[in-house]
C-alpha cells in the first residue's frame, strides 16, 4: 500500500492538522523495531513526506510506582490546559521530539481518555490497518 494511502499514516498526518496536546498514555505508537512511545503531539507534515516529527511523552525519569500513579492521575484530568506544561502533572515528566520514517511505524493504539479522541465529529471510525 502506498504511504499516502495508508490509513495509519493518513491518521497521523491528520493529527498534525488538529494540533494540541494528547494526554499521556492515550495514544501509543509502536515501531517495527519493538520500541514504543506515548504521543504528546504531532507536527503537521507535508502530504508527500516520508517522515514525521512527533513529540512524545518522556517518562524515563519515572520509576514504576510513579508511572502507575501518573497513569491513574492523568485518567481523571478534566482540564486539558494542564497538559501545556508536563511539570503540572509530575515534576519529572517531560517530552522529547521523535523523528521517524513512516515505514518504521508498526501501529498505533488509542487508549480511552474522556477528554481526547482522534475521531473527528461526524466521521465514521476508520480501521487503521
Amino acid at each position: 500500500m502506498k504511504k499516502i494511502r495508508d490509513p495509519l499514516h493518513t491518521f497521523l498526518k491528520l493529527l498534525g492538522r488538529r494540533r494540541g496536546v494528547i494526554p499521556p498514555f492515550t495514544l501509543e505508537l509502536s515501531l517495527v523495531d519493538g520500541n514504543w512511545f506515548f504521543v504528546h503531539s504531532v507536527q503537521e507534515a507535508a502530504e508527500d513526506s516520508v517522515s514525521l516529527a512527533l513529540r512524545v511523552w518522556d517518562t524515563r525519569a519515572l520509576d514504576d510506582e510513579e508511572l502507575d500513579r501518573l497513569q491513574a492521575d492523568t485518567a481523571s484530568i478534566d482540564d486539558l490546559t494542564l497538559l501545556s506544561d508536563p511539570k503540572n502533572l509530575h515534576p519529572h515528566l517531560d517530552w522529547a521530539v521523535l523523528r521517524v520514517d513512516l515505514d518504521q511505524i508498526a501501529y498505533c493504539v488509542e487508549w480511552h481518555h474522556p477528554l481526547w479522541s482522534s475521531d473527528e465529529p461526524k466521521q465514521p471510525r476508520q480501521r487503521l490497518h
